[in-house]
């Protein structure tokens, strides 16, 4: 995955045109890479142990998905279909200690969690409660399952 921030480093130094659009918002690889290691600096001051991420997708979903992997941190996508009590088994599962969020999104969803002052586009980091939990080496991404015949289950990627 690390491939795909050197192709947009490499991208960022010749090219202006758009590599992500969302509505009337376009950003070039220049501006991509800027948002990432801007995401990726407070991220390292956060030092989180595993993020997850609830947001509709679009540039910022992209942008937080690129820092995580930049930092090296399992990042775990939480669809925003899950209710409160499957988002809550995922992050349990995955140790999740911080949440990259929209605001709406986690007002909907009841979740307790503490808002920081790091902003990723329109999301907002925030910082959750839960014990650690030991994941595979490697381990980049957990997807869950949709859990409609029981719990969710995580996937290590």
């Amino acid at each position: 995955m690390t491939q795909v921030l050197e192709v947009l480093r490499l991208r960022a130094r010749r090219d202006l045109r758009p590599v992500l659009r969302e509505g009337r918002r376009h950003l070039d690889a220049c501006a991509v890479m800027a948002a990432v290691d801007a995401a990726v600096t407070g991220l390292r001051r956060l030092s989180p142990r595993a993020v997850a991420l609830l947001a509709d997708n679009g540039i910022d979903w992209v942008v937080s998905d690129l820092a995580m992997i930049a930092c090296g941190r399992a990042l775990v996508p939480l669809p925003t279909f899950f209710t409160r009590a499957q988002m809550r088994h995922a992050m349990e599962c995955a140790g999740i200690d911080s949440l990259i969020a929209s605001p709406a999104l986690l007002a909907r969803t009841g979740l307790r969690a503490q808002a920081t002052d790091l902003r990723i586009g329109e999301l907002v980091v925030y910082r959750v409660d839960s014990a650690p939990c030991e994941l595979p080496p490697g381990t980049s991404k957990i997807t869950f399952t949709s859990g409609t015949t029981g719990q969710p289950k995580g996937v290590c990627l």
